[in-house]
């Protein structure tokens, strides 16, 4: 089967999965993790620096099995994993929650990874103990200036944390080889793309996405959605 086509099957799966799971309980989990994250200091680090510390927070619960949120989350990774493995990567970027970038990088031993400077990376390092020393990191500032000439297969970048940044976005894309995706963990907004549909932000830009050059855009609402923006040429 074409990865196109392979593509397009799994997103048609995962929506009629989700479709037909119970959306106000992955829903209702996925919002009283995200508030508690805003409240309550789970790693016991940074202080009370909210912008900063509530990735660090909320993502500790993320990969906790006993946490409301993690049969959301490992609905996400297995959808996740199965649209990576479809392009059996070479070369992968990644700029997301710890727990995301840890099972990418388990699942694809062979290839060569790198890692965007943010505080993902940090967390992933500090908090679950990756040994990084050995991996590329690349400065986010760089990729926004050009100062950058690597392509990869697959670009995880978080959305809600780059919402606005759509050059950014748009930057990464270009760095995606031709037959590679750029992901888009988190991308509805924690669900207000689904509220509020034509008047939010997110439903613009998947828009404008699709008018990249060779840009097919899917968008998978299994867990916490995220969107695939395929390059196929």
């Amino acid at each position: 089967m074409h990865d196109s086509n392979l593509l397009d099957l799994y997103n048609f799966i995962s929506n009629i999965v989700s479709i037909n799971c119970d959306k106000d309980y992955f829903s209702s989990a996925y919002a009283n993790a995200y508030q508690e994250s805003l409240s309550h200091n789970a790693m016991g680090i940074i202080g009370d620096q909210k912008v900063v510390n509530t990735p660090l927070r909320s993502h500790a619960m993320l990969s906790s099995a006993s946490s409301e949120i993690y049969p959301v989350v490992d609905r996400t990774l297995d959808t996740l994993n199965c649209v990576v493995s479809m392009t059996n990567p070479n070369k992968i970027l990644m700029d997301d929650h710890a727990i995301v970038m840890q099972v990418i990088k388990e699942n694809n031993p062979n290839s060569e990874i790198h890692f965007i400077n943010s505080i993902y990376l940090y967390e992933l390092e500090k908090h679950f103990g990756e040994d990084l020393s050995s991996y590329t990191s690349v400065k986010k500032t760089d990729i926004i200036n050009g100062n950058f000439d690597n392509n990869y297969d697959i670009v995880i970048v978080n959305l809600s944390i780059n919402l606005f940044d759509e050059l950014f976005i748009r930057k990464c894309y270009d760095h995606v080889s031709i037959g590679g995706s750029l992901i888009l963990t988190d991308s509805s907004n924690q669900g207000l793309l689904y509220t509020y549909k034509k008047n939010h932000y997110l439903y613009h830009f998947h828009k404008e996405m699709q008018g990249w050059p060779g840009a097919k855009v899917s968008h998978f609402t299994n867990g916490v959605p995220f969107s695939v923006i395929r390059k196929e040429l």
